[in-house]
């Protein structure tokens, strides 16, 4: 008799340690954060913590379906975790940078309505999941979405070029692209116009990127064509050149190259400073939605050099967004347009290993739910025989 009470009771147990994993498990599978397909998102490498910071972003066509959410990706883990900090930018398309003297992401501008222009600036900590409108004094008249921005780690600067303003903004009451270029100061709260009259031409849907190594800001592409070189029937407005900007000197110069990628926007651009290039993917070539690229270049500084790389692997990727993980040295990229659907958009994360030259699919973690069925299901079985052995 005692006996059979114990079974029963060890019957019991397991009975409901079964269906609690069974719903730990359940519950992972079917609401683990992965964050939600998009496009024209804006991310940068959190070095202290080892973390992509990633916000904003369209997960659909229409303005409704803007996004306005921070998400932080751990490579390591190959997890995703949705921050929902209490305050939070109104504004998506906004471009980030991490600065690094200070452990704080930087966002600057972006869209909250349909042409209606943000120009505020903001600062993340990831320690604390706080946002924080920085409210500096003076600011750029730089909020169109397609504005670019890097970090100059050796002069503890954001870097701003081009940009827009919106018809309501402009005295004329026209849109337009102007070339001006602003540096960031996040312990003094300022923003210093640093435009020239030597500055490149206003644009929009451009790339740059801050290579560590020269201390210069390499910048390649744009459309400068207020809102779409898309409506350009001559294909003058395509961004042309490459450029680079020394902060120090505050000089643009554009670069002399023998081959270059073709002109192009809408691509996206990062710094690998392991190897000292500046990698580039896809964008638009043409003058329309039908003239993507899936080509992948490097451009080095040091010696003026475009070389296209044709790595293995099966990437084809539109308006996606690129990030740097100088811990382990490869390059990460999210979301962006489906190339056989362009409209739809995706959020897969993408891997690009220099060394090796490949770009491999970043398959989602699912291990942890996998050993929660079979632990669950080993118990079911155990179940099953105390059951039988009851029935005795």
């Amino acid at each position: 008799m005692k006996n059979e009470k114990k079974v029963r009771i060890i019957y019991a147990a397991v009975i409901i340690t079964s269906l609690l994993f069974l719903t730990v498990n359940s519950s992972q599978m079917m609401y683990a954060d992965t964050a939600p397909r998009r496009t024209g998102q804006y991310g940068a490498y959190d070095s202290a913590s080892k973390i992509v910071i990633m916000y904003g972003g369209q997960k659909d066509l229409g303005e409704v379906n803007w996004v306005f959410d921070t998400w932080a990706f751990d490579y390591a883990t190959n997890t995703w975790t949705k921050m929902e900090p209490a305050v939070t930018p109104y504004a998506t398309f906004s471009p980030l940078v991490y600065d690094s003297e200070s452990d704080m992401i930087i966002a600057y501008g972006g869209m909250h309505a349909d042409e209606v222009v943000s120009n505020q600036t903001w600062t993340y900590d990831y320690d604390t999941n706080t946002w924080s409108n920085a409210e500096p004094s003076v600011t750029p008249p730089l909020g169109l979405d397609g504005g670019n921005a890097v970090y100059d780690s050796e002069s503890d600067v954001m870097i701003l070029h081009s940009g827009g303003l919106t018809k309501d903004e402009n005295p004329d009451g026209e849109g337009i692209l102007i070339n001006q270029t602003w540096a960031y100061d996040y312990n003094t709260n300022t923003w210093i116009n640093k435009t020239t009259a030597l500055d490149p031409i206003g644009r929009n849907l451009h790339q740059m990127a801050y290579d560590s190594e020269s201390d210069r800001v390499i910048m390649f592409g744009g459309c400068s064509r207020w809102m779409s070189c898309a409506t350009d029937p001559t294909g003058d407005t395509l961004g042309q050149g490459t450029w680079a900007y020394d902060y120090n000197t505050n000089t643009w110069e554009e670069i002399s190259v023998s081959t270059s990628p073709d002109p192009r926007y809408g691509h996206a651009m990062e710094y690998d400073s392991e190897s000292d290039r500046v990698i580039m993917f896809g964008g638009y070539t043409h003058l329309d939605s039908t003239g993507m690229t899936d080509e992948t270049w490097a451009f080095d500084y040091n010696t003026a050099t475009w070389t296209q790389l044709n790595p293995e692997g099966d990437l084809e990727r539109r308006w996606a967004q690129m990030v740097y993980d100088s811990d382990n040295d490869k390059i990460l990229l999210f979301g962006g347009f489906d190339p056989d659907a362009q409209f739809e958009f995706l959020n897969e994360v993408w891997i690009f290993d220099y060394n090796a030259n490949t770009w491999t699919q970043l398959a989602e973690d699912t291990s942890f739910s996998m050993i929660s069925f079979l632990i669950s299901l080993n118990l079911v079985v155990i179940a099953i025989l105390l059951r039988k052995k009851l029935k005795k």
